[in-house]
This record gives C-alpha cells, sequence and structure tokens, in this order.
C-alpha cells in the first residue's frame, strides 16, 4: 500500500513542476561535452604550442636543405676530380681551356657538363669517349644534365681553367680544379652570405 501511496507521489510531484523535468538544463536531457569555455582553453593551448615549435620546424627543413645541397656539391666536386684522372683534362669546352679569368658555369652551361659527367659523349666540345659515369644519374640528376639544388636552381660551377692550381671566387683564391656552389634560399650569386660552396 505504501509502495503505491510513493508512486502517486512522484507521479503528482512531475505534475506539479514538469519543468524541473523537461527543462533543457536537467540533468536528465544534459548531453556530456565541452563548453565553449574549455573548447577555448584547448584551443589556445594548441595555437601556444604550435607557435612555438612553427620556427624549430622552419630551421630544421633549413638545415636539412643545405645539407641535401652539401652533398650534392661534394658528389659533383668529386666527379669533375675524377674525369680530370682520367682524362688529364677538365670538364670544359675546349675553346675554355686556357681561359684566365678561370670560367665560371650556370645554367645551361652547367647541365652540358653533368650530361658529360654522367656518362653521355654527344657534346661536341666536352668529351667522355669512355662514356664512364661519373656521376650517377636518378631522382636528382636528369639525362638531360639538369641537377638542381634544394631551392630549384641548378648548380653552378667554376673550373680552373688555366691550370694555375688556383681558383679565385668572391675575390679569394682557393687551391682547387672546381668550385662548385648552390647559391642558397635566395638565390642570389652577389650576397654570398647564403652561398654553399665546395671548398667550405
Amino acid at each position: 500500500m505504501s509502495k503505491i501511496r510513493n508512486q502517486k507521489s512522484e507521479v503528482s510531484n512531475l505534475w506539479i513542476c514538469p519543468s524541473s523535468v523537461f527543462h533543457p538544463r536537467s540533468s536528465i536531457f544534459r548531453v556530456p561535452g565541452f563548453t565553449l569555455l574549455e573548447l577555448l582553453v584547448v584551443v589556445s593551448i594548441i595555437s601556444f604550442f604550435l607557435a612555438i615549435s612553427f620556427p624549430l620546424l622552419s630551421k630544421a627543413i633549413i638545415k636539412a636543405k643545405v645539407a641535401q645541397a652539401q652533398k650534392d656539391i661534394s658528389s659533383i666536386k668529386s666527379a669533375a676530380e675524377a674525369y680530370y684522372t682520367e682524362y688529364s683534362k677538365i670538364p670544359v669546352p675546349g675553346t675554355d681551356l686556357g681561359a684566365s679569368p678561370d670560367v665560371g658555369y650556370t645554367g645551361a652551361d652547367s647541365q652540358r657538363i653533368i650530361k658529360v659527367l654522367i656518362g653521355d659523349d654527344t657534346d661536341a666540345f666536352i668529351s667522355n669517349r669512355e662514356k664512364i659515369k661519373f656521376l650517377e644519374p636518378g631522382q636528382l640528376i636528369q639525362p638531360d644534365g639538369t641537377f638542381t639544388d634544394s631551392w630549384g636552381r641548378q648548380y653552378s660551377m667554376k673550373f680552373d681553367a688555366d691550370y694555375d692550381g688556383a681558383i679565385t671566387y668572391n675575390g679569394t683564391g682557393h687551391y682547387t680544379r672546381v668550385i662548385v656552389t648552390s647559391y642558397g634560399s635566395n638565390g642570389d650569386d652577389s650576397d654570398e652570405s647564403n652561398d654553399i660552396v665546395s671548398y667550405e
């Protein structure tokens, strides 16, 4: 009997105060989740960490690009030295041999030399009669001699064309047969602060 009374009492309470049950803020109808304030706090924290990590990530990317350029430059320099060992001359057009000051090669002229170093012997002025692959063509080196640095520009080269044992680069003499250069992120050959050079 008391059980029936309690049930009646609960039913009457529902009818007396229905708003307490059906109100949107009632615990019966609340969906678990984040409040707007909580979401704003989370977004702020994420933004803070992104702001800190972005410069570090940018530096890491630049460092990786410089390291790749240094590796490529070393490969080109070694290939040019190996060519000299094989043929007793530097891999430049015969018309440039004996030139003073030493001759620099960029763009399409640099491509011609790279093409010879990867085993091509079709150039009328630079011979690789044994078709030796001083450089291995691959993903970075195209068959036409395109070999670009980490910023998409063809590597530049300067050779000791007069065979005096030294090359002048930016006003300073260096005892080497070849200097290979990437002009870095700004691509400016007049600004040597970003240059990546084989003698460094």
